[in-house]
C-alpha cells in the first residue's frame, strides 16, 4: 500500500505598510518640510534684496555718468527726471530727455523694487536713491554715493527704519 503526502496549502501573503510605518513616513516629510520651507522662503527674500540694491546701484551709476557728462544735476529737479537716465542705464536708449519708449527707467526698475524716489540735496552735489525690495518685509533701501544701507539683508526687517550714508 502507498501511502500519499498531505498537500501542503500555499498561501499567498499580501505585503504592504502598516498603518503605523504610514504615519511614521508622513512625520518624517512634515518635519523635513517644516525645516526646508523658512530657508527657501529667507533665500528668495535676500535674492529679492539683492535685485533691488543692484538696480538701485545702477542708477547711482547713471547719476556719476550723468555728472561727468553735464557737469550737475540740473535735469533732476524737472518733472520725470528718472528717465533722462535711461541713456546711461538702458542699451539702445538714445534719447537725452527719456521720453521715447524704451527709455522708461521707473518701469524697469519697478520690476525689482517699489517706491523708487531719486533725490538731489540741498548741496546740489549730493543724491540719495530710495526704494523698497520686493520682499516679504518691503525692506527700505538706500544708495547714495558713500555706500548703502541696510549693508546686509539680516539687518532688515519689518521694524527697519530707512538711514542713508
Amino acid at each position: 500500500m502507498k501511502t500519499t503526502r498531505p498537500m501542503r496549502k500555499t498561501t499567498v501573503s499580501v505585503a504592504g505598510f502598516t498603518l503605523i510605518e504610514l504615519m511614521i513616513v508622513i512625520a518624517i516629510i512634515g518635519i523635513l518640510a517644516a525645516v526646508a520651507i523658512p530657508n527657501f522662503l529667507k533665500a528668495r527674500d535676500k535674492s529679492n534684496y539683492t535685485r533691488c540694491l543692484q538696480s538701485l546701484s545702477g542708477v547711482k551709476t547713471a547719476m556719476e555718468m550723468y555728472i561727468s557728462d553735464n557737469g550737475n544735476y540740473d535735469i533732476m529737479t524737472k518733472a520725470g527726471k528718472e528717465n533722462a537716465l535711461g541713456m546711461y542705464m538702458i542699451p539702445g536708449c538714445t534719447d537725452p530727455t527719456g521720453t521715447a519708449a524704451n527709455c522708461d527707467v521707473m518701469a524697469r526698475l519697478g520690476k525689482n523694487c517699489n517706491n523708487v524716489v531719486v533725490d538731489v540735496l540741498a548741496s546740489g552735489f549730493d543724491y540719495d536713491v530710495k526704494g523698497n525690495a520686493l520682499d516679504r518685509f518691503s525692506c527700505p533701501i538706500c544708495v547714495s554715493p558713500k555706500g548703502f544701507e541696510p549693508q546686509s539683508y539680516a539687518s532688515c526687517n519689518a521694524t527697519y527704519a530707512m538711514t542713508c550714508p
